[in-house]
């Protein structure tokens, strides 16, 4: 078989045919995570070779380009509906890398790559309203969430790793 997509994790290193894994900076790249933690992407078989992709990048990016699209094609008008279209669709992305980042939960590519697609909900209508109107004030407000959610994340992480809890 030349191509097959697998979309459970497994282990790096060997590929089925026994040829090891594509490798270099182009598959950190893609996966962007380090083979200990290729249970975190989906993989892709080319001709006898592994390739690994970043299973919610994998729900992300194509979600993206079809939603951004979409809105520059239909052009939605803004209003209140904005505040919980930029916020609600992130939760279960937030979830899961809380839960990545603070415990030793794994969780799964299935439920990786569906946070992906509702992130791309979210990062879409942002874009969009940042393109329009470059640093709006709801763009502006839903990344100091963002980033004060991943410093919060962090800092319980590090509270959590000096107690030895990790």
């Amino acid at each position: 078989m030349i191509c097959a997509f697998s979309f459970t994790p497994s282990s790096p290193g060997k590929s089925d045919s026994g040829k090891n894994d594509a490798a270099g900076w182009g598959a950190m790249l893609l996966a962007h995570h380090p083979p200990e933690e290729y249970y975190r992407c989906l993989s892709l078989h080319l001709g006898g070779r592994r390739l690994w992709l970043c299973a919610r990048c994998c729900g992300l990016y194509p979600t993206l380009v079809v939603l951004l699209t979409a809105q520059f094609i239909f052009q939605p008008a803004q209003g209140w509906w904005d505040w919980p279209w930029l916020y609600l669709p992130v939760v279960p992305f937030l979830v899961d890398w809380y839960g990545y980042r603070v415990s030793a939960r794994r969780g799964s590519n299935f439920y990786r790559v569906l946070s992906g697609m509702f992130l791309a909900l979210a990062l879409s209508r942002a874009l969009y309203l940042h393109i329009k109107a470059p640093f709006n004030e709801k763009f502006a407000w839903w990344c100091v969430a963002l980033v004060a959610f991943v410093l919060m994340v962090e800092i319980v992480r590090l509270a959590a790793t000096s107690r030895g809890a990790k």
